[in-house]
């Protein structure tokens, strides 16, 4: 739990893992706890009131994904040049969310579970670069998030046009 409480930043897999952990530290170190306290800070990843009460979702959020798609509309419409703004702010959307691997990154605690040893136990290792089905906090690469920011950002940065 400790290290994936560590690799994704304390926002955890999903919903469940979360409060899961949250129990566990809470538990191990009481509601004092440097490990409680940084989990608390991202219940609100998970959380938010609609108009019929308190709402729950499965993932800390899809807004990589949701970019990358909102942005194949447009392309695919043939509108880009017609909305060069949004496509730009897209685009540096796409590069605040890489995930990248700085020494910022490899001076994290998350980074001991880096060994070969510990990839094998956890399963999991540091991200080295890709991008999110979420965010980057979260710290997780999927294939998805990969396609989506590596479709957008890619091309842009070589100056041709997106996937």
């Amino acid at each position: 739990m400790a290290a994936e409480d560590l690799q994704t930043n304390f926002v955890d897999i999903g919903p469940v893992n979360k409060v899961m952990n949250m129990l566990v530290c809470w538990a191990e170190g009481g509601p004092a706890s440097e490990a409680f306290q940084r989990h608390l800070l991202r219940v609100p990843d998970y959380l938010w009131v609609a108009e019929d009460g308190m709402k729950v979702q499965g993932y800390n959020g899809s807004q990589c994904w949701d970019t990358a798609f909102a942005c194949q509309a447009i392309a695919e419409s043939g509108l880009g040049d017609e909305f060069p703004l949004p496509l730009r702010r897209a685009y540096a959307y796409f590069e605040r969310t890489q995930i990248l691997s700085t020494e910022v990154s490899s001076a994290s605690p998350a980074a001991a579970y880096e060994s070969e040893a510990m990839r094998c136990k956890y399963y999991r290792h540091v991200s080295k670069g890709g991008w999110p089905f979420s965010t980057s906090a979260h710290g997780e690469r999927t294939r998805s998030g990969e396609l989506g920011g590596s479709c957008w950002s890619l091309p842009r940065s070589q100056g041709t046009r997106a996937c």
